[in-house]
């Protein structure tokens, strides 16, 4: 095979090499440019290798420039999530992973994150709690990848029911179809509600378990497979109450049910200090807005600004 390049390709590798020149921070730009140079070789007429073009051309190992291509492709990958890793480094944490739990654990990072705020460290926390659930042979449906548990296992506090209370009627059957440890099964209890509880934990799925009568769903669900709840919770067609992250309002694919079926937003004017797994109510790594999400509770505004009761604290 010749080494000389055809006038294209050395035009195209001068395009590809001055974005290249335009820094690392346009790191999908320049794994992309990089995997095109490396698959078509186009460091072929001055370099024997890919490793001693990146190294003489960009003072780059070999292992970093494979790196910024692994980086383009998974952010590729979640660019229908609308919102990308800020860098090669958050990448690095999901790029071992499969394309579908790739867009599960950002998701994952994105609704989880303190403060709203996404790092490297963050995206490995979330990354190794999903590897480690895979491990459990249960699924919530098919094609889940574990029970829930570590950001899907928060435990919610009563209070965060007092801001709903009022839209739900005394004579309903309230569903908490993943109900834990039961705190909100308690509340709705004390509160004169009728409550049916199940949970993937007790054998009793979401997506397959459907009790044979009950009126309205209150619950917390899985934070990594939201957009599946949801779109369950709507082709019932009865009243629902979700605690979401309030970052749902933002996404596509949840906007997209928002818009055709309708929706009703309580707002807190606080976080919720869930009990998280391991760590207790002492927990902060699932420190981030909610908000209830709610359909058929004719609340009558689209979006309503409560107060949490301050009597739990």
């Amino acid at each position: 095979m010749s080494s000389a390049l055809t006038i294209t390709e050395n035009q195209k590798l001068n395009a590809l090499e001055n974005t290249i020149a335009r820094g690392l921070k346009y790191y999908i730009e320049v794994g992309e440019a990089l995997l095109t140079i490396r698959e078509e070789r186009l460091y072929r007429a001055q370099f024997n290798t890919f490793e001693d073009y990146c190294l003489t051309r960009w003072n780059m190992s070999k292992t970093h420039a494979n790196r910024m291509i692994d980086a383009s492709e998974v952010a590729e990958n979640l660019t229908p999530i609308g919102v990308i890793p800020a860098n090669e480094a958050q990448t690095r944490e999901l790029a071992a992973l499969p394309a579908d739990e790739q867009r599960t654990a950002w998701q994952t990072a994105l609704d989880t994150a303190p403060d709203g705020k996404v790092t490297a460290a963050h995206v490995r926390e979330v990354v190794e709690t999903l590897s480690q659930g895979k491990q459990k042979p249960k699924t919530n449906r098919a094609g889940d990848k574990y029970i829930p548990q570590g950001f899907d296992a928060c435990q919610t506090p009563p209070e965060a029911l007092t801001p709903l209370l009022p839209h739900l009627y005394t004579d309903w059957q309230i569903w908490e179809c993943a109900s834990g440890e039961g705190l909100l099964v308690e509340e709705l209890n004390a509160r004169g509600f009728q409550v049916i509880a199940s949970d993937i934990l007790t054998d009793q799925n979401f997506f397959e378990y459907v009790p044979s009568q009950w009126d309205c769903i209150v619950t917390n669900p899985p934070y990594s497979i939201k957009y599946d709840w949801i779109a369950q919770c709507y082709a019932f067609g009865k009243p629902f109450a979700l605690l979401l992250p309030v970052e749902t309002l933002g996404a596509k694919t949840a906007q997209e049910f928002f818009r055709d079926c309708g929706l009703e937003v309580i707002f807190l004017d606080r976080r919720i200090n869930f009990k998280m797994p391991n760590k207790g109510w002492e927990g902060s790594a699932a420190q981030f807005p909610v908000a209830w999400f709610t359909y058929g509770l004719n609340i009558g505004q689209q979006m309503t600004f409560a107060r949490l009761d301050e009597e739990h604290h």
